[in-house]
């Protein structure tokens, strides 16, 4: 099995007011608790890195909270 690492973040351009960078890490520690919360580290890792990685994507909202919870409202 193949591995394959997208290109590392850049920093931001513009710092982070506290209370948006406190909500983001919030929503990401809740989606990494619900989906890999008891998967080892690679796991956990793995979550962060596939909502990082969509913040990229234009089909996806451009925040760590909208990423997180893009489609909550849906019937499943």
């Amino acid at each position: 099995m193949r591995t394959v690492c997208s290109a590392p973040f850049a920093p931001m351009p513009t710092p982070m007011p506290v209370d948006d960078r406190e909500r983001a890490v919030a929503c990401l520690t809740a989606a990494i608790a619900y989906e890999a919360g008891y998967e080892p580290l690679s796991g956990q890792q793995a979550v962060a890195e596939v909502v990082l990685n969509r913040l990229r994507l234009p089909a996806f909202p451009k925040s760590i909270c909208g990423v997180v919870f893009a489609g909550s409202g849906r019937r499943t």
